[in-house]
């Protein structure tokens, strides 16, 4: 092997190691009243930094959120029973919408794709969407992400609990 082949092969290597660090904020919900105007000011409640090599399914594990953990079924009748389900356990589905694709969470059997409705209302509103398309979360590395830092993007779950996060910083 020549000595060029070696520095190129040792060059390679080198940056099959290199990865970079992704800050991802989390915001609380947004207040969602039907009647109401009250307003809350966006509050950061999460912040967690990923290696770029991780994938999208990773951030959406991170987070943590009180609708998830809530207990759903009816216990008027066995008030003493503990409930072993939780929210998230009965309904898996969530989304995350960055930059024109919406990206499901479909690990789940239970899951079902919540975004279909988004993707349809922006099909019939062409010259004020552009396109979007879907993808699974589980198949998308945060490296291969097209965001912009500091720009904010939405994640879905519960069928309407949005949060919005944003890329704060990629080094």
């Amino acid at each position: 092997m020549r000595t060029s082949d070696r520095a190129e092969a040792q060059t390679e290597r080198l940056l099959e190691d290199v990865d970079v660090v992704v800050t991802v904020q989390v915001f609380r919900p947004f207040l969602q009243f039907s009647n109401s105007h009250r307003y809350r000011p966006m509050s950061l409640d999460q912040e967690f930094r990923f290696l770029g090599k991780q994938n999208l399914v990773d951030v959406r594990d991170a987070i943590v959120c009180p609708a998830d953990c809530a207990i759903p079924p009816d216990v008027s009748e066995f008030p003493d029973r503990i409930p072993t389900t939780s929210a998230s356990e009965l309904w898996p589905s969530n989304y995350m919408y960055i930059g024109g694709v919406v990206y499901n969470d479909t690990r789940s059997d239970k899951a079902v794709d919540i975004s279909k409705e988004v993707l349809d209302w922006a099909k019939q509103r062409p010259n004020v969407m552009a396109p979007l398309r879907s993808a699974d979360m589980q198949d998308h590395r945060l490296l291969d992400l097209k965001v912009r830092v500091g720009l904010p993007y939405l994640y879905v779950h519960q069928g309407n609990c949005e949060h919005m996060i944003v890329f704060s910083c990629i080094r």
